[in-house]
């Protein structure tokens, strides 16, 4: 028995409402450190010598990431728009593999493995996109995180993304499993500077509700409701 119980995404209760959950709310308590993430951290920058647009994916190199799919969804977008440079941030079990599908492409994707500190807060503020097609998230941080250093996200439609990413404000949704939505909608951005400045602005305020302070304050207020 329980008295409340609290999701962190609307699709994520819908789904629990579904099979008869009780007492259940939608509460977005799931926090970034929006002091620490922030687009003033390109100082930080680690490829300060790479003029070229950034696509940056961070996250475990697994299946259910869909972390392959980058390769093609970075094919396409070069394909239309030269010197991208395609960096993906993370370990996993398919690092060996996509290190290898990789090669073909050159310098043009690095697979650079783990990031930490100021390294990865410097790689969130200098990408001009942030990719994820992962199709398995409830709430993804590094969505958030990329906002938060004013980076526009292009992500896959699942659980929670329509909650972060409002199309054509701060980013964009694709269709899963479409590398080709996927580069139309990160050449739309890479190719009209005016929409990418709009949306680099609009970024960092469409996420300041996720700091953590505002919702640790939040939750703190909720529990108190509970209790009285």
């Amino acid at each position: 028995y329980y008295d409340l119980s609290l999701f962190s995404s609307k699709e994520q209760l819908a789904r629990y409402e579904a099979m008869k959950s009780q007492r259940s709310e939608y509460f977005p308590y799931q926090g970034i450190d929006c002091k620490k993430l922030k687009p003033e951290n390109i100082v930080y920058n680690p490829i300060p010598d790479d003029n070229r647009p950034i696509l940056l994916f961070v996250g475990r190199i697994t299946s259910e990431k869909n972390v392959n799919q980058l390769l093609d969804i970075y094919q396409i977008v070069t394909n239309k728009i030269k010197g991208v440079h395609l960096i993906i941030v993370g370990s996993g079990p398919l690092e060996t593999e996509i290190k290898h599908h990789a090669i073909k492409f050159g310098s043009g994707v690095t697979i650079w493995g783990e990031s930490h500190g100021q390294e990865l807060l410097g790689l969130f503020a200098r990408a001009d996109v942030f990719v994820n097609p992962s199709i398995t998230e409830n709430f993804c941080t590094t969505n958030n995180e990329a906002l938060a250093s004013g980076t526009p996200v292009v992500a896959a439609v699942a659980p929670s993304t329509a909650e972060q990413v409002i199309p054509g404000h701060n980013g964009f949704l694709a269709e899963p499993n479409n590398p080709g939505d996927f580069a139309q909608k990160i050449i739309q951005i890479l190719e009209n500077s005016q929409l990418k400045e709009e949306m680099t602005a609009n970024a960092r305020p469409s996420i300041l509700e996720f700091d953590w302070s505002a919702c640790m304050e939040k939750f703190e207020l909720k529990l108190y409701q509970v209790i009285s």
